[in-house]
């Protein structure tokens, strides 16, 4: 499962799109040639529980899609890394072991990556590939690495990822820069709420001091 040697026992998890790469537009452009009908809102409703199964039940033109797919991996590459987000992962790499949980597959995950020199600060990436549910690769996440609920904590910009780290007992900090705003995020009950990549790190070293 693994690719390197691990830190230590401390996990930071991290969503992709929205917290390292700011891709709702592009989702959404990829989503609105598609499918006329869509709007910005109705992408960010997706993500306020687990998008698969959103996207499954209303039949839409997302996520695994062949078309969508292709044209969103192209917008996706030539994408820039958040901005800020090059030094908090370089910095978070230091002292924790990064994981990458996110509902993307993971070779476009990976090669975006590569490409932005990241792919070697994650121990792994758990994309759709693994699973479409974040409950079962955080729980994964857990039993493979023998880790209490404690040791780690996962870093989303939507709320559905949320609800999902916290049907594991996982908890989460949201981050306001992806797909969702603030007042949706506050509905999961985060531990924080953060608005740079700065603080993130900073709410990150924080936490784990006082575990």
């Amino acid at each position: 499962m693994t690719k390197q040697h691990l830190k230590n026992e401390r996990f930071i998890l991290f969503d992709f799109d929205g917290v390292i790469v700011d891709s709702f537009d592009l989702a959404y452009n990829v989503c609105k040639k598609i499918d006329a009908s869509c709007t910005k809102q109705s992408i960010r409703a997706l993500s306020e529980g687990n998008i698969h199964d959103t996207v499954k039940a209303q039949s839409l033109p997302l996520i695994r899609d062949t078309e969508f797919y292709e044209e969103y991996i192209d917008g996706l590459l030539n994408l820039p890394v958040y901005d800020g987000m090059m030094n908090t992962i370089t910095e978070l790499n230091k002292h924790y072991t990064l994981l990458i949980v996110t509902s993307s597959l993971n070779a476009p995950v990976q090669s975006y990556l590569e490409k932005h020199h990241l792919y070697d600060y994650f121990s792994t990436i758990m994309g759709a590939d693994v699973h479409t549910s974040k409950i079962k690769k955080i729980q994964m996440v857990l039993d493979d690495y023998k880790l209490e609920i404690q040791d780690c904590i996962f870093v989303t910009d939507t709320l559905g990822d949320m609800n999902e780290a916290t049907n594991v007992g996982v908890s989460s900090i949201g981050v306001t820069w992806g797909f969702h705003f603030r007042k949706t995020l506050e509905k999961g009950n985060p531990h924080a709420i953060v608005e740079t990549p700065q603080e993130l790190l900073h709410t990150i070293n924080q936490y784990f001091s006082v575990q």
